[in-house]
């Protein structure tokens, strides 16, 4: 029922502009989310991990390609 309305003091109208917003930090980052839960708007630190849990960067998996 949160709904995210500022990341770091910027305005957020979409997900596209909120994806993109979260994509270029890094895990370990943290961002001041700014979010309206229940009628009252407040403001949360939030410290970015990886899908993880972690703080690392992951590496990417190996990709395979096959050409013919």
């Amino acid at each position: 029922g949160d709904v995210i309305l500022k990341i770091d003091g910027i305005e957020v109208k979409s997900e596209p502009k909120f994806r993109e917003m979260i994509g270029r930090k890094r895990p370990g980052e943290t961002v001041n989310i700014t979010l309206n839960r229940g009628g009252s708007v407040k403001d949360y630190n939030v410290t970015l991990r990886n899908r993880d849990g972690g703080k690392d960067f992951l590496k990417k998996e190996e990709a395979t390609a096959v050409f013919s």
